[in-house]
């Protein structure tokens, strides 16, 4: 552990413990040089690629978001060992040089991404550009994370999620991070008493964080508020932090004892393979992660970490190959870049494109864009290139010149902006409902960003058929979609079934919202409940609402399971609040996410179980037929949306025989 010298507040030369000395130099301890481990920029490519694999929703790398946590964890490790050794070597920590030096790293790119993206969706996306341009204010002041968390954007209903930078969060977390550690470092180490137990305030810090989020994480609710919170997430960062502080990795050399360096092996690669088990067999709504899961796989990141940093280990060697060092060094450009490519690709190209095939074809486009944006703008600022030229052609000539250049700058950066501004605002309004309803060309559905209170006070409103056509036009504008005509079902190509007169109470999620104008138009008293990214939970509340005001329908309609998965005993809670007398139809579901089976088997075992129950099996309705889809194979068209809703019809009516 580092160690101060008591008399003098200065640092000690000896600091390893006599356990880590075994595989350091003592006596390389205070030249304090940069030391290149490029085991730690294989670990980043392993991150980025399980981030890329869960964004691409393959059922193998469920637990892929955990990535980000692995992020995490080396950016507390590098940046706390970068600040400890400056303290070490001046005994200052000078705010200045390590905030321009974050800033040279990570804004040329940040700002590179958010240009090339307004500009396409000026071109050929304008009904998004409104929620991108409040989504990138928050993206540069680094506040994502909470901007998301207040008006309740969800991270894993990202297909129905208009934002481009959702995945920005993380970005935030640990910018918030590089404010505050430093500040804090600063403060401890200045008090001798109080830097001895700077490594258990710090680990005391991660395991506070990480009780937090088991604490607030409520099962069967979408688990975004913590996933995004800087309170809940800080434990991964402290727990990579805590380990530079007896670990740093400038102070390792080749040389020491053989049976440390196995040791450091043989638990790094347990650790590696206990991630990947994580990434394969964990999800987005598993308990396990959140309640413990994703500290354990911080731990397992920060012994990952530990072996790499050393010179001599197998594992930092396998890690450090030329391949995985080549995309790790480019890891923080395709973070960057995958998410929107993903989701533009999505909405624009490749409809019906098999999923590896997408993979391939983006993943591709993602290294490309990361590399000439590293080649072209991040390297040029981080090596000093621009601040030379800045200096040598504007700093260095006449104050007169300067100013003179300054305000033509300033003036043609003001036109510029104005006339993109007003070029855009004109995009927006041309676009403003002219998107075909189920027309399937996004699968990005535009929805107004509201404060978490007026979210959930609009989102539960329900929808009875009757409602003026006034107000069921500008829903369906809220969502992207221009106003159906009472006859959508003959365009869509689909026989319009006979109409039901029973009281039907539909409750859903965006699916429902799908096919909401055409569960209207087949049942004359139908009350629809629908919100994005619901969970099968919440119908249970839902449902005792509608029976203490007396307005459960004859027949309830559970279209649910999109967003997570869903029990037995989930659906036993549900059951107990319904009369025995009224009859319910259930969903099955078709989502290329892991728990669809769990979900269509917890249905289907329902049907048998309760005898009120009647299945509708859209996944067997759907089977073999991608027309039916918008391009993210689980939002519907027009087509869709018609056959989904004559396959709930004939349900209903089955279930009076």
């Amino acid at each position: 552990m580092r160690q101060w010298n008591k008399r003098t507040g200065q640092p000690k030369k000896k600091v390893m413990q006599d356990a880590i000395h075994n595989v350091s130099n003592s006596k390389d301890v205070t030249k304090h040089k940069r030391r290149y481990m490029p085991g730690l920029d294989g670990l980043r490519a392993i991150a980025v690629f399980a981030v890329i694999f869960y964004h691409f929703g393959f059922p193998w790398a469920s637990g892929g978001l955990l990535g980000v946590s692995i992020f995490f964890v080396l950016s507390g490790y590098l940046i706390t060992d970068i600040l400890l050794n400056e303290w070490e070597k001046n005994g200052r920590i000078s705010l200045k040089t390590f905030w321009l030096r974050r800033a040279r790293r990570l804004l040329p790119a940040l700002f590179f991404v958010l240009f090339v993206l307004f500009i396409w969706l000026i071109l050929f996306r304008p009904d998004l550009i409104a929620h991108f341009r409040k989504d990138a204010v928050a993206a540069i002041f680094y506040v994502s994370n909470w901007w998301y968390i207040f008006y309740n954007v969800s991270y894993f209903d990202s297909f129905s999620n208009p934002s481009l930078l959702t995945h920005f969060w993380s970005l935030a977390v640990e910018e918030q991070f590089y404010l505050i550690w430093p500040l804090f470092l600063i403060i401890v180490l200045k008090f001798k008493k109080i830097r001895r137990h700077l490594f258990v305030i710090t680990v005391f810090m991660a395991l506070f964080s990480a009780v937090l989020m088991a604490f607030l994480y409520q099962p069967g609710t979408d688990p975004s508020r913590i996933y995004y919170g800087t309170d809940t997430r800080a434990f991964s960062i402290l727990i990579g932090s805590a380990l530079a502080m007896v670990w740093s990795g400038r102070k390792l050399t080749d040389s020491g004892r053989k049976w440390p360096i196995r040791f450091l092996d043989l638990a790094g690669v347990l650790a590696f393979i206990l991630i990947l088990i994580l990434m394969m067999t964990s999800n987005e709504y598993d308990r396990f992660i959140y309640q413990g899961g994703m500290f354990l796989l911080s731990l397992a990141s920060a012994a990952v970490i530990a072996a790499c940093a050393h010179p001599s280990t197998w594992l930092g060697k396998f890690l450090g190959m030329k391949p995985l060092r080549w995309i790790g060094i480019r890891s923080y450009g395709m973070y960057l870049w995958q998410f929107p490519i993903i989701m533009l690709s999505m909405n624009n190209f490749d409809s019906g494109m098999p999923r590896f095939a997408r993979f391939f074809v983006e993943t591709a486009l993602v290294i490309i864009v990361s590399t000439l944006s590293l080649q072209l703008i991040e390297n040029p600022f981080r090596s000093g290139l621009v601040g030379r030229w800045f200096q040598s052609h504007f700093l260095k000539k006449p104050r007169r010149v300067r100013l003179r250049t300054t305000a033509l700058t300033l003036s043609l950066l003001f036109l510029s902006l104005s006339c993109i501004i007003a070029w855009s605002q004109t995009r927006i309004t041309a676009a403003s409902g002219n998107v075909p309803a189920g027309s399937g060309e996004s699968a990005i559905s535009v929805q107004k960003h509201v404060p978490a209170e007026e979210h959930q006070e609009k989102s539960e409103q329900p929808y009875k058929n009757g409602d003026s056509s006034e107000s069921k036009g500008q829903s369906q504008v809220a969502r992207g979609e221009t106003p159906r005509s009472s006859d959508s079902g003959h365009a869509s190509g689909r026989k319009l079934e006979e109409e039901s007169g029973q009281r039907v109470t539909a409750i859903g999620d965006s699916l429902m919202l799908d096919i909401k104008p055409y569960l209207e138009e087949r049942f004359k008293k139908i009350e629809i409940q629908a919100k994005v990214g619901r969970q099968f939970t919440e119908a249970k509340s839902i449902v005792q609402s509608l029976n203490s005001q007396k307005k459960t329908g004859q027949v309830v309609i559970i279209e649910l399971g999109t967003n997570g998965p869903v029990t037995m005993n989930q659906m036993h809670d549900l059951m107990e609040t319904i009369d025995p007398k009224t009859r319910v139809i259930l969903t099955t579901t078709r989502v290329p996410r892991p728990w669809e089976g769990e979900v269509n088997q917890t249905m289907r075992k329902s049907a048998g179980v309760f005898d009120n129950v009647r299945l509708a099996d859209w996944y067997k309705e759907s089977a073999g037929h991608p027309e039916y889809f918008a391009p993210d194979t689980i939002h519907l068209n027009e087509t869709g949306s018609a056959v989904y809703a004559n396959m709930l019809l004939r349900t209903v009516k089955s279930s009076q025989r």
